[in-house]
């Protein structure tokens, strides 16, 4: 196991009350993992800011050492994930 950090910005820290998490995940995660081990824990209350549960999609960023990720980005032990909600305007 490893742990990794998942930092949440705007409104995923203000709808949700989650600033940073500290997580154990497996060996050779992914960001995707975390993801999935986050909605085991939080559920909808976290997760309707970052999947788009109908077509099953991420709806926010991640980043690690100030470079955006995909969600296959493999984990290593101590890593921060910023995860950010997309911008849109108008």
């Amino acid at each position: 196991m490893i742990k990794v950090t998942a930092n949440f910005f705007s409104y995923i820290k203000f709808e949700t009350g989650l600033d940073s998490l500290e997580v154990s995940v497996e060996d050779e995660a992914t960001i995707s993992d975390l993801i999935d081990t986050l909605e085991s824990k939080y559920g909808e209350k976290l997760m309707r800011f970052i999947k788009n549960r109908d077509k099953n999609k991420y709806i926010s960023i991640f980043i690690i050492d100030n470079k955006r990720c995909e969600p296959s980005q493999a984990l290593s032990s101590g890593d921060v994930v910023m995860v950010m909600p997309t911008v849109a305007g108008g």
